[in-house]
């Protein structure tokens, strides 16, 4: 009897036991519990990104016309300095102006184009003259195109290998015969003179000889 009491008040005991630790950890998992754990979980605020835009452009002042035709002078320039020249990059720059928006440097792109003389700017004329819509600008697109394709005249000449001495003394040399020349014809002139002069002396002579 005294075995079972003990095994009763043992298994009493443990059932007590765990009663009491099951209340205990029933709070912790209780809503109110979790609503309370959440609000003090404590938050991060997301970092913020600030978005720039480019600023808009701003539009300078518009070009006066003492600007314009600044502008327009220095470029005319420019491309006469080139058609001096006979290079590649300086004809290339000179047909970009064919196409340029102020007539006035078109113009002036096209005679100098010519007074370059290259063959190759050929294409480049057909092909601003079939853009431009101005008929005067294309009569002169186009003429200047068979102007460049005319054959060249060449002038073949020897140069003058002679030292300036040579030249002073072969100039006086060719002076002085002129000058004999000249002296020659004057002596002829008068030896054909002076028998005509006698003759005609004779010959009134003769007729105022009174007859017998």
């Amino acid at each position: 009897m005294r075995s079972q009491f003990v095994l009763v008040m043992v298994l009493v005991v443990a059932v007590v036991f765990g009663a009491t630790w099951h209340f205990k950890q029933a709070p912790a998992n209780s809503p109110s519990s979790v609503g309370s754990a959440t609000n003090h979980i404590p938050t991060t605020k997301p970092a913020l990104t600030v978005i720039t835009s480019t600023p808009p452009r701003v539009v300078g002042n518009p070009i006066t016309p003492e600007e314009r035709a600044a502008a327009i002078e220095t470029e005319i320039d420019h491309l006469r300095e080139l058609a001096m020249k006979d290079d590649a990059g300086s004809l290339t720059k000179i047909l970009a102006d064919l196409t340029h928006s102020e007539k006035e440097i078109r113009d002036v792109a096209i005679e100098s184009v010519k007074e370059f003389g290259s063959s190759n700017a050929i294409p480049a004329l057909k092909a601003a003259a079939q853009l431009s819509e101005d008929t005067s600008e294309k009569i002169a697109l186009l003429e200047a195109a068979e102007f460049l394709a005319l054959p060249r005249l060449t002038f073949d000449s020897t140069p003058d290998s002679r030292t300036p001495e040579e030249i002073r003394v072969s100039d006086e040399r060719a002076a002085e015969k002129i000058a004999q020349q000249e002296a020659q014809r004057v002596q002829t002139k008068r030896t054909h003179s002076v028998p005509s002069e006698s003759s005609s002396g004779s010959w009134s002579a003769t007729n105022n000889i009174p007859r017998k």
